[in-house]
């Protein structure tokens, strides 16, 4: 199967995003703010230049280190991300999902990955050279790639990732990216330059120093970070890691703290919360909410924040590398252990940083998070003495609840907290 291309659609977003970053120049608030969506401009307008240029486009998946195609200059285009993105620009959701399920996608799969599978059956997505995916996030991601190659005709490759940490099992994962370059290097012509990957991985370190800086500064009471802010910072770490903008987006934010911390201009903070999981992206407007009229600030995401063990400085950067792919915070926390990552990490996050709740985003499709909610809620309850909301919502589909559905569980939630001032 082999779909025409048309990237009407594709090309509507980059504009909107240019549209929102002209907006946020025209009435400046913080540098963060414009810096952010003049990153989502530049992230996926790349793809699109080095189409028409004829220069190498790779798909990736999540929890692909997009370090080597930076140190290879290749533009990466993350499907998650891609996907999502269309209809939070676009609104076509019904579109979207209608395509899906013609094809014969149910909707109790996971919505960011039916929306990845119909950019590709629409032919929305530009020419991309190949595809580099991994199950290391679950299940459905494993088999979109399979989907994906095979609608539009590329070549891909399978990035194995182990369970669990050991020696044995960072030395397959090292085998398995020095097969994964191999593959890129044929498929674009382009050879890894060592020195360039190196140069990737201490952006990656640079990045990594500033989330645990920024993480510090969070414990504050008031806490200085927006909800919105956090959730940002997630998302340029998918995008971005292991390149400079990434290092620039996070000193933004850091330098941000800091002078919010240092004129104390945060709105009234009442309900300090963690939260599992990342907010639908359809309805950020909600974290907005949540702050402007409830004081409940999202102080941690124990999903972003928790980098595991690291040497950057390795003389074999395919070995540090191989490291790195258990030691990002996200992928620590997808690929488990459950007891070892999520709990832990969440059961830390709320003793440090004062936290009045927790909240878990149970996202309807991902089998294996919502599987968690029980373990994350008796630990946090028993080990931090903290109640746990387990909000239903979709990632995608602002269909499946709204938004004030939505609110009406977070008010029950927060007259919970209220009680027990």
């Amino acid at each position: 199967m082999k779909v025409a291309l048309d990237t009407t659609k594709y090309e509507a977003m980059v504009a909107v995003f240019d549209g929102m970053g002209r907006h946020r120049r025209a009435h400046p608030t913080t540098r963060c703010d414009e810096l952010y969506y003049e990153l989502l401009s530049l992230y996926f307008s790349r793809v699109l230049t080095a189409s028409r240029e004829g220069k190498p486009a790779v798909a990736i998946c999540g929890m692909v280190p997009p370090e080597v195609l930076y140190a290879m200059d290749i533009a990466p285009l993350l499907l998650e991300s891609s996907g999502t993105m269309l209809m939070v620009s676009l609104k076509n959701y019904e579109d979207v999902f209608a395509t899906a399920k013609q094809f014969g996608l149910p909707p109790e799969i996971c919505s960011v990955h039916r929306a990845i599978v119909t950019q590709f059956i629409r032919g929305w997505a530009p020419h991309l050279d190949a595809l580099v995916w991994s199950g290391a996030t679950c299940d459905n991601c494993a088999k979109t790639g399979d989907m994906v190659v095979e609608i539009y005709g590329m070549p891909g490759f399978f990035l194995d990732r182990p369970y669990h940490r050991g020696e044995r099992e960072i030395e397959h994962t090292a085998r398995e990216l020095k097969d994964m370059i191999s593959f890129l290097e044929e498929q674009t012509g382009r050879r890894l330059d060592q020195d360039r990957l190196r140069e990737s991985l201490g952006f990656t370190e640079q990045q990594m120093v500033l989330n645990r800086e920024i993480g510090e500064m969070r414990k504050a009471v008031p806490s200085p970070i927006s909800n919105r802010r956090g959730a940002q910072l997630n998302y340029v770490n998918w995008l971005f890691c292991g390149s400079p903008q990434a290092v620039e987006f996070f000193t933004a934010v850091r330098d941000e703290l800091r002078e919010v911390g240092k004129q104390g201009t945060m709105a009234p903070e009442r309900y300090r919360l963690i939260t599992v999981f990342a907010p639908p992206s359809h309805c950020w407007n909600l974290l907005d909410w949540m702050e402007r009229e409830h004081g409940a600030r999202i102080v941690t995401c124990p999903y972003s924040s928790h980098w595991g063990e690291w040497d950057p400085g390795l003389a074999d950067p395919i070995e540090a590398l191989a490291q790195k792919c258990f030691a990002d915070p996200t992928l620590r926390q997808l690929a488990g252990p459950l007891q070892e990552a999520m709990v832990q990490d969440t059961v830390e996050d709320a003793l440090a940083y004062q936290a009045d709740g927790a909240l878990f985003w149970a996202h309807t499709g991902c089998r294996h998070g919502c599987a968690a909610i029980r373990t994350v809620r008796d630990a946090v309850r028993e080990q931090a003495g903290i109640p746990t909301l387990a909000l239903d919502c979709d990632f995608t589909d602002p269909s499946f609840v709204s938004n004030e559905d939505m609110k009406d569980k977070l008010e029950s939630f927060f007259d919970i907290l209220a009680e027990r001032e």
